[in-house]
């Protein structure tokens, strides 16, 4: 049988076509390409530099491991005590810290005691007047309810060069509070007079490095 012949417009059209789908198959290949290309730049850009940091940290931590080993293997053992001993400031620090920290954790707990005990007690037989320790006063920044024994001791305890830097309230207290138009500040009670106050010496906290002996006076103090 005779093959059909072709003409030559349906022919220019099918390669017309042909060719304009496969240029469309190249430019999407070419964005593909393009985009993944584009992401693995970013990726490498990324972990590449991490890499190194992390090879060059490894390198350094090995040598660093091998000069530490050399030089401390070298050490006599007096000279292993004081690479390892602390300096007498830190320790001294670290103790009056700690110190500190307990007078305020006992003179909290004192308080919450006299509050639980007056709120639980009847109206009639709650009391006006409450006795405390001399350390709420101190560390409540109340120099007023004190003798002036008692404040010379506190002032030497806090203004020690080793005490906390949170304890320099003593010398700065804080600023009162302006007045709103139209309120007059309440006036504030008399200190206990010191003949008041029974003679003897006060609660010295255990463990504390601070000046010889105890504080002078009472180690109670009566407040409203």
């Amino acid at each position: 049988r005779p093959v059909a012949q072709i003409s030559d417009g349906i022919q220019m059209a099918l390669q017309g076509t042909f060719e304009s789908q496969y240029d469309g198959l190249l430019e999407q290949l070419g964005s593909d390409l393009s985009l993944y290309t584009r992401m693995v730049c970013d990726t490498i850009i990324i972990t590449v530099p991490k890499a190194i940091v992390h090879c060059l940290i490894k390198k350094s931590q090995k040598s660093l491991l091998e000069r530490l080993f050399h030089v401390i293997h070298k050490l006599t053992p007096t000279q292993m005590e004081q690479l390892l001993r602390e300096e007498d400031d830190i320790v001294q620090h670290r103790a009056q810290a700690r110190a500190v920290f307990d007078d305020v954790k006992s003179a909290v707990f004192q308080v919450h005691q006299l509050m639980e005990r007056q709120s639980l007690a009847a109206a009639s037989d709650r009391a006006d007047k409450v006795t405390v320790s001399i350390n709420v006063c101190a560390y409540a920044g109340m120099p007023a309810m004190l003798t002036a024994e008692q404040r010379q001791y506190f002032d030497k305890l806090f203004s020690d060069k080793y005490a906390p830097d949170t304890m320099r309230f003593w010398a700065n207290p804080p600023q009162l509070r302006s007045v709103l138009p139209g309120q007059q500040p309440k006036a504030e009670k008399p200190p206990p007079k010191d003949g008041a106050q029974s003679a003897g010496p006060p609660v010295q906290r255990g463990g504390a490095p601070g000046p010889p002996g105890a504080a002078p006076g009472s180690d109670k103090v009566t407040v409203s």
